[in-house]
């Protein structure tokens, strides 16, 4: 039966001819079983989807067969006991997206609701179907899961990529530095000699003139020295790995130790507390850049605040050098370090870049923080975990 007068003669009727219009004009199939399981009724779209409507013969138990329904994306025979419709006439209220039809050698994905219709005494009288096609959906997120595997592929294979240049540019970076202090070291020699013969001379020469030259080259090779040292000390810092040494430790405390001996000025606005993170290497770049600040200034032009950046990740410590001199120098390393000095004049004072404040610099990266400097101010800004 596949009219609605045939619906009608199995005793399932209708209130009004446009009802039964209306279920004709559904745009989704209607597939109805009575209570016995047999089919009684296909709407225009149940047989356009099905390939035919309900014959002769068709019942709950071989509707699978009959309409060749099978299991999503494969062969299997979709089991009875699983439709939709069969689970109706036992009352249930079920939806699937897993059936497909094969229509003709086409295959169909269908998305099934079904609910059951019961009399007045509770018994179910019809199991009604309806269903649609959703090969158009189902087609796109194959497309889309096709998309996103091939998305991961090319994200693994450029992750690998980038881990290979990190280590590239990680062995690079260890092969300058081992090559900066070969160089430093085979330096040292020469310029020891150099040193040497100079002030031999400043203790031999006679005239003025002479002894001044002397004086003057022994003088160079001093500060050049210095600066080799200088660049060994940062090769090394550079190249040191940041392990260890993370412990808790009182950070109004540890300021507190640092400043006072100085005569340094200490100003905590908001107290610190307990922190986590690398306690004596914090001490210990703390400590240097006070000392770098007490070489060029006097202790009442420095002064000392400290804040926690909690909302970074990692948290951060700020400890601030208030010292104009010493801000000055930091500007002046960054070229050392690859940057763009933010004053013109900055590019033209090589001569007065502090190495031991580009070590302590150095030290400050390899753990994750840096040193940076404002106008008049030194920031030393060091990670907590």
């Amino acid at each position: 039966m596949s009219s609605v007068s045939d619906l009608s003669a199995s005793g399932l009727t209708f209130g009004a001819d446009r009802l039964a219009q209306l279920v004709e004009a559904l745009p989704v199939g209607v597939f109805i079983l009575d209570g016995s399981g047999a089919a009684v009724y296909a709407n225009s779209a149940a047989q356009a989807l099905l390939g035919r409507g309900v014959a002769p013969g068709d019942h709950a138990g071989n509707l699978g067969e009959r309409f060749a329904a099978v299991s999503a994306g494969t062969n299997d025979p979709y089991p009875t006991e699983s439709m939709p419709i069969v689970r109706a006439l036992a009352g249930e209220r079920t939806r699937v997206d897993d059936m497909e039809v094969i229509r003709h050698g086409e295959r169909i994905a269908l998305e099934v609701t079904a609910t059951p219709v019961l009399a007045d005494d509770g018994r179910v009288v019809f199991a009604v179907a309806v269903f649609q096609d959703i090969t158009p959906r189902r087609q796109a997120q194959r497309a889309l899961s096709l998309l996103n595997d091939e998305l991961e592929r090319q994200v693994a294979e450029r992750t690998s990529e980038l881990a290979s240049t990190i280590v590239a540019l990680e062995n690079a970076h260890r092969a300058k530095s081992t090559f900066l202090m070969n160089v430093s070291h085979e330096l040292r020699t020469p310029l020891n000699h150099i040193i040497g013969f100079s002030e031999l001379l400043c203790e031999r020469i006679g005239d003025p003139k002479q002894r001044q030259i002397a004086e003057t080259t022994s003088a160079s090779g001093r500060d050049l020295l210095d600066k080799v040292n200088g660049l060994i000390e940062l090769a090394r810092a550079e190249a040191e790995p940041a392990t260890g040494g993370s412990e808790t430790f009182d950070g109004d405390a540890l300021l507190r130790e640092l400043t006072a001996p100085f005569g340094i000025r200490l100003h905590i606005e908001t107290p610190l507390g307990r922190l986590h993170g690398y306690a004596e290497r914090t001490r210990q770049i703390i400590h240097e850049v006070l000392q770098r600040a007490l070489a060029i200034a006097a202790p009442d032009e420095c002064a000392v605040s400290a804040a926690v950046q909690p909302i970074e990740t990692p948290a951060r410590l700020v400890v601030r050098v208030a010292c104009p001199r010493l801000a000055a120098r930091v500007r002046a390393l960054a070229t050392l370090f690859g940057e763009t000095p933010s004053d013109a004049a900055t590019r033209f004072r090589q001569q007065e870049i502090d190495f031991h404040l580009a070590v302590i610099r150095a030290r400050s990266r390899v753990l994750g923080g840096d040193i940076a400097a404002s106008e008049d101010a030194v920031d030393i800004i060091l990670p907590l975990d």
